[in-house]
């Protein structure tokens, strides 16, 4: 299926479509900034969960808009009025930072369709200049008697809980509290499920998945724990050889 560049108004009058772009920032860093391993998997959790479920059912399923990705932190979306691309994108950023405490680089204005091929790739150009053009500065909140998140060491403490059945209470700030509670559940999802199954194929008897980087040391004689972490590579480039929207889901 192809997307048509042009849509009609009520009068019949042609208007062009606007292609969004916008990525995450520093995903790596937002989702090991909490110390918990947990809580990195929560963190990972939230992420494909902001993109898949609350940014597409919030945000993108509105009139006039249509989502070409919505995965892994990055966003293209066609809107029927450059307005509208510039709005989404204000409460995209905010969205965002609210959700996951993260921020994301927004193209300073969404690109014209003329040719998919075309768009696709200026808009591609325009957020990699985005990217290095950076944000301005902002002050960080700083108070004498506010408590650090004890898992981040960055964040403002909102809570002081015991997030865990093994956890003694501490304090911890939002995003962190907020990649605790996606733990709950993860075992059940997707991947994580697949692995647990695959690992266990050979296992008659039931296991509980381990909760902490420790208990699976304990494992392993010298209590050594390997971590393995994959990131696509040139994500950009592969979108920029897209001559189609179609191409780049």
């Amino acid at each position: 299926m192809q997307y048509k560049i042009f849509t009609e108004t009520k009068g019949g009058a042609e208007m062009s479509e606007y292609l969004f772009v916008a990525e995450a920032d520093k995903i790596q860093d937002l989702l090991f900034r909490s110390s918990k391993l947990r809580e990195v998997a929560g963190g990972s959790q939230m992420l494909n969960e902001f993109c898949k479920d609350a940014a597409a059912n919030q945000l993108i399923k509105k009139p006039g808009c249509k989502e070409v990705i919505s995965a892994g932190g990055s966003f293209r979306i066609l809107f029927d009025s450059k307005e509208r691309a510039e709005e989404f994108g204000e409460y995209l950023s905010e969205f965002y930072r609210r959700e996951l405490g993260g921020t994301i680089t927004v193209t300073a204005e969404p690109v014209e369709v003329t040719t998919e091929q075309e768009a696709i790739k200026n808009a591609q150009k325009y957020l990699r200049k985005a990217k290095h053009s950076g944000k301005d500065p902002v002050s960080v909140e700083q108070m004498p008697y506010i408590a650090i998140c004890a898992s981040c060491g960055t964040g403002i403490a909102r809570y002081y809980e015991s997030r865990f059945e093994d956890e003694k209470p501490k304090y911890t700030c939002e995003i962190c509290h907020n990649k605790a509670k996606a733990w709950e559940g993860i075992q059940k999802k997707s991947f994580l499920s697949r692995f647990i199954d695959h690992v266990y194929k050979d296992v008659s008897e039931e296991r509980e998945f381990p909760k902490d980087v420790s208990k699976i040391a304990e494992l392993e004689g010298r209590n050594y724990i390997a971590y393995i972490i994959a990131d696509v590579n040139s994500m950009g480039t592969l979108f920029s050889s897209c001559d189609s929207f179609d191409k780049m889901k």
